[in-house]
């Protein structure tokens, strides 16, 4: 390739460069016709329903304090449940088996950075221990949705559903959802 031509390319590609951002930037950001969904500010809400199924916990918001066991240390916040590896809130809730769940936990540490633990404990018909399906987070000063997959063992009957911290540090549980 010669130098006039490398230029001349150079040139073209700065061209369309340009023009591809102008028009995402008249669009307002949007790169396709289409809006862009507006975020939820809840973990489960009508449009994850559609996707995902039915919810599965009660007072996923911990708004009611209801049906959720508290260990005592686990304080009400304004928004949620403050939590730690000692202090947790768990649910049990029926399920079917090798059915595949999704577990989102919406949480923030204002105070210190800490870790977060997604938690599923599996039992048989007769409420005796299976396994477990755990996912570690890191849990920071900023809101995030953190999401996990499941699949609940063939003999599993029911799910314990864990809000907790996974260190030492207490963390801001806002919101939880399980759905299949």
């Amino acid at each position: 390739m010669n130098v006039k031509t490398l230029i001349i390319t150079t040139f073209i590609t700065i061209i369309v460069a340009v023009a591809l951002w102008a028009s995402i930037w008249k669009s307002g950001g949007q790169t396709s016709s289409n809006p862009a969904p507006a975020a939820p500010d809840r973990v489960y809400d009508e449009a994850l329903n559609a996707r995902l199924g039915e919810e599965l916990l009660q007072d996923t918001t911990f708004s009611q304090g209801t049906n959720w066991n508290y260990r005592p240390g686990v304080e009400v916040a304004a928004i949620g449940i403050i939590v730690d590896t000692t202090s947790i809130a768990s649910q049990i809730v029926d399920i079917v088996p090798s059915k595949m769940y999704f577990l989102n936990v919406k949480a923030i540490c204002p105070n210190e950075d800490a870790q977060g633990r997604r938690q599923i404990n599996w039992l048989d018909k007769n409420s005796k221990f299976i396994s477990f399906s755990i996912e570690i987070f890191e849990c920071t000063d900023f809101i995030e949705v953190h999401f996990m997959e499941a699949r609940a063992p063939d003999n599993a009957s029911k799910a314990v559903v864990y809000a907790t911290s996974h260190s030492v540090a207490r963390i801001n549980i806002q919101e939880i959802s399980l759905t299949d």
